[in-house]
């Protein structure tokens, strides 16, 4: 009975295999660290991102990726050192910017997280995520109608981004500015 299983379509050995690090060029340990980092097993990720660095101490993929798992679990100071090398690595990636803006942000510095997500907008100025991060940092320091106008920045480029309805809201009631459903499918605020 059990040979009836033998060649069914469920495999008895993970499809997926990564070889060992200790094995790995610095292209494949990135390749397997990004993997790793995308099924969010972020200590297997963080141990080969380390590992690429310390062949290549200025390798960009490795500096953002390892800050961003960093940030996550709460090391703000190493995270932002990553970010500072990457931006330094790539001034122009928005993406980079934007990261060292959001860690700026933890560690309640939102006046120099405004000049990085400012950065990020200069050189992406469709990116949501940098809006929304930009509308929190002018929040946070009460300049709410800036913030309402990159929350609405953030909707019209993604109609669909909660965290930035979510926001628009909150500043808007910073401002005593009623607020009601529109009556659109989407359900944005107006």
């Amino acid at each position: 009975m059990i040979d009836k299983y033998k060649n069914s379509v469920f495999p008895t050995r993970p499809a997926f295999v990564i070889p060992r690090a200790a094995v790995l060029a610095p292209s494949e340990a990135y390749q397997s660290a990004l993997a790793f980092q995308q099924q969010g097993l972020h200590e297997e990720a963080e141990r080969l991102y380390r590992r690429v660095l310390k062949r290549d101490r200025n390798h960009f993929d490795s500096l953002h990726n390892l800050g961003l798992i960093l940030l996550q679990r709460g090391s703000v100071d190493e995270a932002i050192s990553l970010f500072r090398k990457a931006c330094y690595q790539k001034p122009n990636n928005p993406d980079a910017q934007n990261s060292l803006g959001t860690a700026l942000q933890a560690l309640k510095r939102p006046e120099q997280a405004v000049e990085h997500h400012r950065k990020a907008l200069a050189l992406r100025p469709d990116y949501p995520e940098a809006h929304l991060s930009l509308g929190f940092a002018l929040q946070t320091l009460n300049r709410s109608e800036e913030a309402i106008s990159h929350y609405r920045q953030a909707l019209a480029l993604r109609p669909d981004y909660a965290e930035a309805n979510h926001n628009l809201a909150t500043a808007l009631q910073t401002l005593n500015v009623p607020t009601k459903r529109s009556h659109t499918i989407k359900g944005r605020w107006r």
